[in-house]
């Protein structure tokens, strides 16, 4: 009964349902999830906040009232919790809502409601090159066995090409 439904239920039918093992036909991937464990630790966090909480009753203002406790609390060593980390949290709850909806459980997700909840502007961006020492340490360290790696290391520093992209490489490609 959807009038009924508890977040922990919805929680664990999502679970079941999106937050598995992939499973391949060939090299296709037709279902489950590539990475499934960190939004699975994901669900724990959201279950243990919202878990006794109707579906249909939780409102963007629930939702920004757990962001802003999240943020508030530090993280088991101490440090402050980062915005990023919160905002991965808010995707599987969007992603939960979405399914939810899809499913014909509430009308409307909380998410779309309000302001928006996911900024990834806020979140600290990385863009970290290696330094030529680093570099030339990493090459180093590319004899003997590891060999082979050189020239594949070579071509990802100075094309910034994916591991797929270089291997799909043919002779053809390169000029």
């Amino acid at each position: 009964d959807a009038t009924r439904m508890t977040f922990r239920q919805l929680a664990e039918i999502y679970e079941k349902a999106r937050l598995q093992p992939a499973e391949y036909k060939g090299d296709r991937k037709i279902a489950g999830r590539r990475s499934y464990k960190a939004p699975q630790a994901y669900l724990r966090t959201l279950t243990a906040y919202f878990g006794s909480n109707r579906i249909k009753s939780i409102t963007h203002a629930d939702i920004e009232k757990f962001k802003l406790e999240r943020l508030r609390t530090n993280i088991a060593s101490g440090k402050e919790r980062t915005i990023a980390s919160v905002n991965r949290e808010l995707e599987v709850m969007r992603a939960m809502m979405r399914f939810s909806s899809r499913s014909g459980w509430i009308i409307k997700s909380p998410f779309e409601t309000g302001d928006t909840l996911i900024s990834k502007a806020d979140e600290v961006h990385r863009e970290r090159v290696l330094s030529r020492e680093e570099e030339a340490r990493l090459l180093s360290a590319c004899a003997g066995r590891r060999a082979h790696l050189r020239p594949l290391l070579i071509t990802a520093l100075d094309t910034a090409m994916r591991r797929g992209e270089m291997i799909q490489l043919v002779w053809s490609d390169i000029d």
